[in-house]
């Protein structure tokens, strides 16, 4: 049962991540590009049987998919350096 409830908690972090980058958030994206490469190693390292494949090859097309449309993401906008207060 505790495995479960994990599971269900990283979908649904999955869902929230998901949700924020579809307003364009580059945290939403870094975080879902983490949860798809653990989910990818997880699948072919872990004991999912005949499904391990079906399930890496389901990463692989979401962070394919999600690493295309990084171009529509905001440029981040950095603070200006002042030197003046630099000692």
């Amino acid at each position: 049962p505790g495995f479960r409830v994990g599971l269900v908690l990283v979908v649904l972090l999955q869902v929230v991540l998901a949700a924020f980058a579809l307003r364009r958030s580059s945290g939403a994206a870094l975080g879902l590009f983490l949860c798809q490469t653990t989910v990818g190693v997880a699948a072919l390292g872990g004991g999912f049987g005949d499904r391990r494949l079906g399930y890496a090859a389901g990463a692989l097309v979401v962070a394919v998919l999600l690493g295309a449309s990084l171009r529509t993401f905001p440029s981040p906008r950095l603070p200006p350096i002042d030197t003046r207060s630099r000692p």
